[in-house]
Order: structure tokens, then C-alpha cells, then sequence
């Protein structure tokens, strides 16, 4: 018996209808390589090759009606963040924050900080209701800690006296591979039909440099995200895409078991 991986478009039982909807969904290389059979060498050159300047929006604004997206990546230096929000299956990211030799309780006060601008503006459209912030991060930030107690553990007990702040917590038990997550991401930046889920503020310079300049690292094991050649990079874009993988992770393809 052996296994081999179909490509969806060769699939008789699968319509041209759905097989053109798929490339809605998948980034351009993800989806020639797994729904169309073409061979591609997607680990080389950018990471994120699905952004571009379409993803910038200098009118970006926040929506009242809906509340915050915090997403973080937990290192100390540097320690960074994104502020988002999610609506209607689109991602708008407003602002970054960036903070060196840094630990969770600074992040706290920075993004109680800037929340605050939100927070005003969030009551007066919801009748002084508290501003809802899903946070966002990966799954060993619940084992780990910066300090003595582990990083969600810090964030729960800093805004447990700040009702006028809702939290939930939305991460996941175990951490996908990097590749899956990366795929997710540029899905969400542009799909294989030109469709752009996120919309990036241009004052999140640091985030929008790690779309640019992140590459791909050969290993022994295969390849993996270059965290050596610039360590200023990948840590927004792993918050990002760890926000990206809790709301939209892309759908394994089809596998189909051949018997010889």
C-alpha cells in the first residue's frame, strides 16, 4: 500500500464549481501546488510573498460596534503585539507594539495604554458597556512564563481590577507546524483569486517589514523561519499568525490511499 497526495482539481467527484471557490480561500502557491499538481519550491525567497502594498490602508479606522484583537508574541526582547479587530472574516490590524528588554506586565500597561483610545469610543456605541478583547498567542505562553507565573496567567491577574475591560483567552492546546500557520497567513493576505482579507495600518512598520524581509532557513529537518539573520524579525508576524491560525486556518487537502 502506498500513499499518495491528489491534487483536488484532478478529483471526479469534485466540480469545477468548488475546485475555483478553493482559490478563493488559498493563497496563489499553496493552491497550484495542492489543488492544481504543480510542483513549486515554496520554501525559498519571502515567507509572506502574499503581501503587497494592497494590504496597506492609511483611512484604516477603529469599528465601535466590535471590539479588540490583542495577539502577542511572548519573548523579551523584543516583546510585540498587534491590535486588531476581525470582522465579517477580514482582519484589520490598527496598530503594533513593539517594546525591548521588555516583560508581560510592560505589555500590559502599554496595551491598557493604547486601548484606552478604543475603549472611549467603544462605550459611547455600546452604552458604557465594557470593551470585549480576545487575546490571542500561542499555545506554550500557557506553560511558560516571562516572570514566575506564566503569561496569560499575568495578563488574567493585571486586568482582573479593570472591568472596564472584558478579556477571553482564545489559544490552542498545541502548536501547529510553522508551514501550516504560514500558509493561513498568506491566505489571509491575499488569496489565489486576488481576494485581501487583511488590512494593515502603515503605522505598523515593524510588522509590515517582517511581510517584506521574513525568509525561509534551510535545516537538517527541512526548513524553518530565519530568526538569525535579523533577530528584530518574525515575532509580529508569529502574533499575527497566530491570531490568523485560531480564526481562519486553511483545511487540509485531500489524501488518498492507493492500493498497489
Amino acid at each position: 500500500m502506498r500513499y499518495s497526495a491528489k491534487s483536488a482539481a484532478s478529483n471526479p467527484f469534485r466540480t469545477e464549481t468548488r475546485t475555483f471557490h478553493a482559490g478563493f480561500k488559498y493563497d496563489e502557491p499553496f493552491y497550484r501546488q495542492e489543488a492544481l499538481g504543480e510542483y513549486l519550491n515554496v520554501f525559498t525567497g519571502r515567507v509572506y510573498q502574499a503581501y503587497s502594498e494592497a494590504n496597506k490602508a492609511p483611512d484604516l479606522r477603529f469599528a465601535p460596534e466590535v471590539g479588540l484583537c490583542w495577539a502577542l508574541d511572548f519573548n523579551v526582547t523584543p516583546m510585540t503585539a498587534i491590535i486588531a479587530q476581525w470582522i465579517n472574516g477580514r482582519i484589520y490590524v490598527l496598530e503594533e507594539i513593539y517594546l525591548r528588554n521588555s516583560n508581560t506586565l510592560e505589555m500590559c500597561e502599554r496595551f491598557e495604554q493604547r486601548a484606552s483610545f478604543y475603549l472611549q469610543q467603544y462605550r459611547a456605541a455600546n452604552g458604557n458597556q465594557p470593551l470585549p478583547i480576545t487575546v490571542y498567542g500561542d499555545a506554550t505562553a500557557n506553560a511558560r512564563s516571562t516572570a514566575n507565573k506564566t503569561d496569560y496567567a499575568e495578563i488574567k491577574e493585571y486586568f482582573r481590577s479593570r472591568g472596564q475591560f472584558r478579556l477571553a483567552f482564545d489559544y490552542p492546546r498545541g502548536n501547529p507546524r510553522v508551514k501550516d500557520r504560514v500558509n493561513s497567513v498568506n491566505a489571509m493576505l491575499r488569496t489565489a483569486g486576488n481576494q485581501i482579507r487583511t488590512y494593515v495600518h502603515p503605522r505598523c512598520k515593524e510588522l509590515i517589514r517582517d511581510f517584506l524581509e521574513v525568509s525561509w532557513k534551510p535545516t537538517s529537518d527541512g526548513f524553518e523561519l530565519d530568526k538569525r539573520s535579523d533577530m528584530n524579525r518574525t515575532h509580529l508576524s508569529d502574533a499575527f499568525g497566530y491570531m490568523v491560525w485560531q480564526v481562519a486556518p486553511i483545511d487540509a487537502f485531500l489524501r488518498e490511499i492507493i492500493k498497489n
